[in-house]
């Protein structure tokens, strides 16, 4: 708990009193000499410009990962990232990225390009780990049918030796023939 004495208040009170007159020039450089409204026009305008338009359709197809994920976790009940997560991502921010070297905009570039990097590497993990599981599946089917051919294979030399020793126990067991 603060507790506020007349000293902090002077000094707080003191400070915002500094700061507030450099606000409204704050405000005249981003907005610039024709003020906020001029600011907001030109603002709006830049929504016709097809590379802005190309910006916006990255952005959503960007936030279309976050949608996805989400629907897909409260179907399974828990927390998931699903494959097409980083399919979209790439996607995203491929276009992204695209947006910020036709911008000359090198704050979207560098986080969109990291960002592009570490999708691509989680799809090659994914896809390995598909790779090695689908390769030792085979290898255990194909484990497990050697192993039913030998068994088989097994059963039907003993049922043969059955067939011979019934064979040779009746030969034996023929009462001997009057010569």
């Amino acid at each position: 708990m603060i507790l506020l004495t007349p000293a902090l208040i002077t000094c707080v009170l003191g400070g915002l009193a500094t700061v507030q007159p450099a606000l409204p020039d704050v405000a005249v450089e981003v907005a610039g000499q024709g003020g906020i409204r001029e600011f907001l026009w030109e603002f709006i305008k830049k929504f016709d410009e097809p590379l802005v338009l190309f910006g916006f359709a990255g952005q959503f197809v960007f936030m279309t990962r976050f949608l996805i994920q989400w629907y897909i976790s409260e179907k399974k009940k828990r927390s998931t990232v699903p494959v097409i997560f980083w399919y979209i991502s790439t996607v995203g921010g491929l276009m992204l990225f695209t947006y910020g070297l036709l911008d000359r905009d090198p704050v979207i570039c560098l986080g969109q390009g990291l960002g592009v990097m570490i999708y691509l590497r989680n799809l090659v993990l994914i896809h390995r780990r598909r790779r090695l599981i689908m390769h030792r599946r085979k290898a255990s089917n194909a484990a497990h049918i050697d192993a039913n051919k030998a068994t088989k294979s097994s059963d039907a030399v003993k049922s043969d030796d059955t067939v011979k020793s019934n064979d040779a126990g009746v030969a034996n067991s023929a009462p001997p023939s009057a010569s």
